[in-house]
């Protein structure tokens, strides 16, 4: 899945807003502990995903496990392929190959 620098820009802007307005209830005194808490891990995870995209930008390939639209990055081995020197191989989402053997 690929992801153009205009869409990493908007999902960044995203992100930003969505941590601030998550730091912000994390700090309200008014709010129950529980839910404090709940908004500092909100807030935790955009930062993350901020660092995620900023890593992706610069570097070219991502620096956690998770994509800005919600996807995880999932591993599978391909089992067909128009390429057999692919076929058996452990591949992940973005199409890098893994060498891990098959036990």
């Amino acid at each position: 899945m690929d992801f153009t620098k205009e869409e990493l820009k908007n999902y960044i802007k995203e992100y930003q807003k969505r941590s601030k307005e998550a730091y912000s209830r994390s700090r309200a005194m008014r709010v129950d502990p529980k839910e404090r808490a709940k908004y500092h891990r909100e807030y935790l995870d955009a930062q993350a995903m901020i660092r995620n995209i900023n890593y992706k930008m610069t570097k070219d390939t991502w620096l956690y496990d998770d994509l800005p639209n919600g996807h995880f990055v999932k591993h599978f081995r391909v089992l067909a392929s128009g390429d057999p020197n692919r076929v058996g191989k452990l591949v992940d989402a973005f199409g890098r190959e893994y060498d891990v053997p098959r036990k």
